[in-house]
């Protein structure tokens, strides 16, 4: 195991990581869980993970160009305490049999306010409750057996400013969260909705995500039909650059 520089675009930050032949640090992959299913709006996967797309029980890409990874490394859930570094609320797709402790499955459960207060302030009564001591969280079904989607119970509460985890957790950039914040995306990210982006103000973010398109004014991915009932997409639009093997 080696320490070193993981590249992240707007500084440095020290984390555990390999080199590749071209010199460019490559990053282990211990921002998420081992099985873990996340999309990506980008022409390739990043290191360490699989390309699933198409894949049964995957399934094609709701956007053409883009791709769902799963994780070949990372927090095993089952035997590791604690997990990769989440936003409070956050929605994380896993191929595993339960949800990892600290999250709590999609399935519109009722939590109590006093309990979980800041996840409160989030959703509020968005997905249902009471409407005194209670709220819901959302509902959202597995598309097939052995997949679970995992809300975070615990974690970092979001701000609309940036990334308030460490260095070495941030989010790859191309990738999307899901969240059900009532606010909208964290900073740092920006919601999926097919708005168009300057190159010019994040040329790392253009050469993920509007490659082969003149440079200028691109379009990002629409994914406001795909997205259930108030759950938002946010395609992060400051973090790390994900590198090939």
């Amino acid at each position: 195991m080696k320490i070193g520089y993981r590249m992240l675009w707007g500084g440095l930050c020290v984390s555990v990581l390999h080199f590749s032949t071209m010199g460019i640090a490559v990053a282990d992959d211990w921002d998420a869980y081992r099985d873990e299913i996340r999309l990506f709006a980008t022409s390739y996967c990043p290191s360490h993970t699989q390309d699933v797309t198409g894949h049964p029980g995957i399934g094609a890409a709701p956007v053409p160009g883009m791709r769902y990874c799963r994780n070949l490394d990372g927090y095993y859930y089952l035997h590791d305490r604690e997990g990769p570094e989440t936003y409070l609320g956050q929605i994380r797709r896993i191929a595993s049999a339960s949800c990892p402790a600290g999250y709590a499955e999609t399935d519109g459960r009722l939590l109590n306010i006093y309990e979980h207060q800041a996840l409160f302030h989030l959703i509020l009564w968005i997905f249902g409750g009471n409407g005194r001591d209670t709220f819901a969280l959302p509902k959202i079904a597995a598309e097939t057996p052995g997949i679970r989607n995992c809300l975070a119970l615990k974690g970092l509460f979001p701000s609309r400013e940036g990334y308030s985890g460490t260095y070495g957790t941030y989010p790859y950039m191309g990738s999307l969260l899901v969240v059900p914040y009532e606010f909208g995306c964290p900073g740092g990210s920006t919601w999926a909705d097919g708005k168009r982006l300057p190159a010019w103000e994040n040329t790392p973010l253009y050469e993920l995500v509007g490659g082969g398109k003149p440079y200028g004014w691109y379009p990002i991915p629409d994914l406001r039909q795909f997205a259930q009932r108030d759950i938002k997409y946010c395609l992060v639009t400051n973090g790390l650059f994900p590198v090939r093997e």
